[in-house]
């Protein structure tokens, strides 16, 4: 597979040209390394597509990938790395075969990576990682030549993906790694059908460290930290459609505001909350889903919880939600959650994306997002 061998020869080529630098002082160092992955893992049968009904007639139930990632890992140069007990982060890159690529494709992830240390020892190391990007290369739902595909409506889907890695170090420079991750591919409601694809992988890693591995100094948490209060307003947009299982040829847009109020609980973690004020035109659609006119039956208004987990600029964004208004929806009877990632652009604005879902699985549409921060008074935590 083409892919696969293109994916093996940047690995070769990266080692020799990728790193090259002048010496570093030690205390501005960055230590770089690469990972090679395979993986051979499960499809879980969560949509009939994937139980067996397809043009194949066979279950899309194993999926086989390789990866490839370049990590960096620094000796707490920062305090959100001196908290995370010195993770390791980077950029990363696999691809798939689901064993049926006429319908589904060979998928190709482009995705961020971070991982969080667990357990250390002399020569073993747990990690959590999570990734989280994108996913491509999909062979799509299409009504004439790919009509039983409803796992997959767009050529491009969120990738995101939790696990467990553990390493072993051989040598100084040469670690070998396995682990199990899951992992989620779907468009946020972007393009229906949009069931999605699920997997379990169980995987095996070759990682090599160009300047060797960093001493870990011992776990440190700042003292007398400003913990603050913030007060944040989010705008956010998304096209999407309404029809399920079928040809949609109908697209609506999603318009909103979100205010939210959240208190620093520590340093690397925010929460609180607030209110989701959204106008959704696909409300006032008729039944053959077709778009119609616009009024107060439009306005959704949610109130809600929102955590953020902060790594440095980057934060992982989290929340939970009940519509006290909605036409769909009795009062307070249908919740709502939103997962994503956002980034500060300047150190009050930000940006970000998050998918929204209703039921804890079935997504309502992508929430594209700009926002801006004030800061109000702060909380001083004393010395212990």
């Amino acid at each position: 597979m083409r892919v696969f061998r293109f994916i093996i020869l940047i690995a070769l080529i990266i080692p020799q040209n990728g790193f090259a630098q002048a010496e570093v002082p030690v205390e501005g160092r960055n230590y770089p390394g690469i990972s090679v992955g395979y993986g051979f893992g499960k499809v879980f049968p969560t949509n009939s597509f994937v139980k067996g009904e397809n043009m194949a007639g066979k279950p899309i139930n194993g999926i086989r990938s390789l990866s490839l990632k370049m990590l960096w890992q620094n000796p707490g140069y920062k305090s959100w790395q001196k908290i995370y007990d010195i993770p390791y982060y980077g950029i990363g890159i696999s691809v798939g075969d689901l064993h049926n690529p006429l319908e589904i494709g060979y998928p190709i992830s482009f995705y961020g990576v971070l991982g969080i240390p667990l357990i250390r020892r002399e020569k073993l190391e747990l990690y959590t990682e999570l990734q989280f990007g994108v996913a491509s290369n999909w062979v799509t739902y299409n009504a004439h030549t790919n009509p039983m595909n409803i796992a997959i409506g767009s050529g491009i889907t969120a990738h995101a993906s939790v696990g467990l890695r553990a390493f072993y170090h051989l040598s100084e420079k040469v670690d070998i790694g396995g682990g199990f991750s899951f992992s989620h591919f779907s468009n946020g409601g972007l393009d229906r059908p949009n069931y999605g694809i699920n997997i379990g992988v169980p995987s095996v890693d070759l990682r090599y460290l160009f300047g060797g591995r960093p001493e870990i100094p011992e776990p440190e948490m700042p003292d007398d930290a400003d913990l603050k209060r913030e007060f944040i307003i989010t705008g956010t947009y998304s096209r999407y459609q309404t029809i399920q299982d079928t040809l949609d040829m109908y697209y609506f847009t999603a318009g909103g505001l979100s205010p939210y109020y959240l208190w620093h609980n520590s340093e690397v973690f925010k929460s609180g909350i607030g209110m989701d004020l959204n106008f959704l035109t696909g409300l006032s659609s008729n039944s053959m889903g077709a778009p119609g006119s616009y009024g107060w039956e439009n306005l959704t208004l949610g109130i809600g919880y929102q955590f953020e987990v902060v790594f440095d600029r980057l934060s992982i964004v989290g929340g939970i939600g009940n519509y006290a208004v909605h036409k769909l929806y009795k009062s307070f009877s249908r919740l709502y959650q939103r997962i994503g990632v956002k980034f500060y652009i300047m150190e009050n604005l930000y940006a970000g994306v998050n998918v929204r879902a209703v039921s804890f699985g079935t997504a309502e549409f992508m929430e594209f997002n700009m926002g801006y921060r004030a800061w109000s008074a702060d909380r001083r935590r004393k010395p212990q």
